[in-house]
């Protein structure tokens, strides 16, 4: 028998948030499927709770960063207490997909890895949209050819909420009180491995707000999804056929509903685009 590929990590370091993903299964194409996955505030001491998540036997590591100073953090805790295990910071160069773009050493990894999970999953005479919902917002399209063609970058609606009460007098932090999105919902949004067709939720949100409160939120909810929804059909105007579109990211099981009555949600899409650039890169076991 073939000798066992050490485990893949994929991580996600964001601007607010550190998630991880373990793989076990290798492939070089189509969708990856964590084994498990978890998340924590960067505040929540993150690199000390990774310890005791990650197996005992040594690892690989594939890691995708928008935020340098915690990746900074992360090799030096890497190096002290997982000596043995490999690591590797992706870049553009690691992605099998045409990046038409001025300065492609300059997009986020994270957008790149969602768009190669996402050109493995879109039908195969169609672009793709993809709407990466974290603390900031990116709407990228992937063509039909499989080339990163760019896309937009708009404030996630928790950062909006903020920079109106930090940039403000009298404006409240209703983000801080009732998180903005969950006027919606009902229990926790799911944690799937898979595809999520979601319906909508019950409970309105009147665009006209009768309270400073329910103004801000009003502005925020339905200003950020007027702006996506413009942004899919003048992005989807540059095609024949109209593009797939699949929905990422932290806040999507409560954003996409509001835009699509059957929106496709992979929330582990970004771990899945780091897992597939890891294992095309070169095999698992090499150095």
């Amino acid at each position: 028998m073939p000798p066992s590929r050490p485990t893949l990590i994929a991580v996600d370091i964001g601007n607010s948030s550190l998630r991880v993903g373990e793989f076990n299964v290798m492939t070089t194409s189509g969708m990856m499927v964590p084994e498990r996955v978890k998340e924590w505030h960067i505040e929540d001491n993150s690199f000390e709770r990774l310890y005791s998540w990650l197996p005992a036997t040594p690892v690989n590591w594939a890691v995708s960063s928008v935020n340098r100073p915690l990746e900074q953090n992360l090799v030096q805790w890497h190096q002290t207490h997982r000596p043995n295990d490999r690591y590797h910071l992706l870049s553009h160069t690691d992605v099998s997909l045409k990046i038409d773009l001025d300065r492609p050493d300059r997009i986020g990894m994270d957008r790149l890895a969602a768009a190669v999970a996402a050109d493995t999953i879109r039908h195969k005479d169609r672009a793709i949209i993809v709407v990466d919902a974290g603390s900031a917002i990116t709407v990228d399209i992937v063509s039909a050819e499989s080339v990163f063609l760019g896309g937009a970058i708009l404030p996630g609606v928790a950062m909006a909420a903020e920079a109106l009460h930090c940039r403000t007098d009298q404006l409240p932090d209703v983000q801080q009180e009732r998180p903005v999105l969950r006027f919606r919902e009902q229990g926790s949004p799911p944690d799937t491995k898979s595809a999520t067709p979601l319906g909508a939720y019950n409970s309105p949100l009147s665009t006209i707000g009768k309270s400073t409160d329910d103004a801000i939120r009003s502005g925020l909810v339905w200003g950020t999804v007027g702006a996506l929804k413009f942004l899919i059909q003048q992005m989807g105007r540059h095609f024949d056929e109209s593009p797939d579109v699949v929905f990422a990211g932290g806040d999507a099981t409560l954003l996409a509903p509001l835009l699509q009555s059957k929106p496709v949600t992979y929330p582990n899409l970004v771990l899945n685009g780091i897992a597939l650039i890891q294992y095309q890169r070169k095999p698992i076991t090499e150095s």
